[in-house]
């Protein structure tokens, strides 16, 4: 997990940081029947605050921990690659730290896997900022229209759908 924010400071990395785990702690759903696994390659501070938050939720009895690397190879593909073999699961659920999952997400998309045919789940991305001003707003939707053609069509075609990079869920 990377942060994203051009805050300079601890309190504006603490956000994102801290937001995504917070949202994924607090899944409506067993805690019992998954765990966190907070993937991260800063190379500041954010270390030291996702260490706070993952002791935080250890001492509720939530399974969490970091999982970090001294260097960055293969970037977010080589993070999810050398924190596989710490996935005690069947399933895996990725996030970018900017991405805020709702706290019913694992219930919603969990049902999908009782057909042995499915094997990814992707998700819809949310704004958090859409209605912010123009550029947040123009953004949103020239994504959100991509993301529906391009997801919407593939799946009418019965092309393999493609990752986006957050929000999935997979055997």
């Amino acid at each position: 997990m990377r942060h994203r924010t051009r805050s300079p400071n601890a309190q504006g990395y603490c956000y994102v940081a801290g937001r995504i785990i917070d949202a994924c702690a607090n899944f409506d759903y067993p805690s019992s029947r998954y765990e966190i696994h907070v993937l991260d390659d800063s190379t500041d501070d954010t270390g030291q605050i996702i260490d706070a938050k993952v002791e935080e939720y250890k001492s509720n009895n939530i399974k969490i921990r970091r999982l970090s690397r001294v260097n960055r190879d293969g970037f977010k593909a080589g993070a999810l690659q050398n924190a596989i073999p710490y996935a005690n699961g069947q399933y895996l659920a990725i996030f970018d730290a900017d991405f805020v999952p709702k706290k019913d997400f694992l219930k919603r998309t969990m049902p999908y896997f009782v057909s042995p045919e499915i094997a990814v789940v992707q998700t819809r991305w949310e704004h958090l900022n859409a209605n912010y001003n123009i550029l947040t707003r123009a953004q949103a939707m020239a994504l959100n229209v991509h993301f529906t053609i391009e997801q919407a069509g593939r799946y009418y075609s019965d092309v393999f759908l493609q990752f986006n990079g957050t929000a999935g869920m997979n055997v």
